[in-house]
């Protein structure tokens, strides 16, 4: 799985952030909720510098507060990492909208609304007439778990993360 957009140039000048990795984020639905809630909360609430760092759990408040300082500064060693991290926030304002009715069929359940994500590395029984219970195959990726909603999350997180770093580091709307 590629990182988002901290992984280059623009995630470099956050010198001292502390992430958890994406993968994570995808596995585990209450992160991705807690990351949006600070998306949210302390990225698109925050409208002027201050001096109390911003409350976050996936990345470290004192150097996102020191870099947006100097990012607002002008600082020329951030000025290319801050438009990158810009073009690729107002990419994400022109794409695709993640819903979980867009897949292209119906969950298992019938339902279109369902959320849909299957263990990566867990197939249907061969043996079995219905493919239940799926087995374990350590180290093989499922190509079914691509078809549901999991990369919908990735691709929504990915573009909250950046969003709000654009927002953030930028003082754009």
């Amino acid at each position: 799985m590629t990182s988002p957009a901290l992984s280059n140039r623009a995630g470099r000048a956050l010198a001292g952030a502390r992430l958890l990795s994406w993968p994570t984020l995808a596995v585990i639905p209450e992160l991705a909720s807690a990351f949006l809630f600070l998306a949210v909360v302390a990225f698109g609430a925050t409208g002027e510098a201050g001096s109390i760092p911003p409350s976050t759990y996936l990345l470290n408040g004192r150097a996102l507060m020191e870099t947006r300082r100097r990012a607002l500064a002008g600082d020329p060693g951030l000025d290319d990492s801050i438009k990158e991290l810009c073009r690729r926030a107002d990419r994400h304002t022109r794409g695709e909208l993640w819903t979980v009715t867009s897949k292209p069929f119906a969950a298992p359940s019938g339902n279109r609304h369902d959320y849909v994500s299957l263990a990566s590395y867990f197939w249907p029984d061969a043996d079995s007439p219905t493919g239940l219970p799926y087995i374990s195959r350590d180290g093989q990726v499922n190509p079914e778990s691509h078809r549901y909603d999991r990369h919908r999350l990735d691709g929504m997180c990915e573009a909250v993360h950046t969003l709000a770093l654009a927002h953030y580091l930028s003082a754009r709307q």
